[in-house]
């Protein structure tokens, strides 16, 4: 997936949320592999892709999230949390292809 495909899962993200969800009801986010790292960087984190391209969104605050099978290598970048509006914890798994235990994931 390219930065402009990202970039766009955001804004349609952020379209639901803020079209689709009570006014009164804090916003939740739940995702999966891109789904997480749409939320991630709707949460502020800077994510680039391989080629180096940077994802653009604007920010969201979350009341909660689940984020799931997050790819890390996206949010290589020093720094990338550290603008992210959400507490988390990532917690790398032997069986996770996506950032094996042999590279760390913060």
């Amino acid at each position: 997936m390219n930065a402009k495909s990202l970039s766009v899962a955001g804004t349609t993200t952020q379209f639901v949320l803020r079209h689709h969800v009570p006014a009164t009801a804090p916003p939740v986010g739940v995702g999966r592999s891109i789904g997480c790292v749409t939320l991630l960087t709707l949460a502020g984190a800077k994510a680039v892709t391989v080629s180096v391209d940077a994802v653009k969104s604007d920010c969201m605050r979350f009341a909660r999230t689940a984020l799931l099978a997050r790819p890390t290598d996206i949010f290589r970048v020093p720094g990338a949390f550290e603008s992210a509006d959400l507490p988390f914890y990532f917690r790398v798994e032997g069986e996770d292809t996506d950032t094996p235990p042999a590279r760390p994931s913060t």
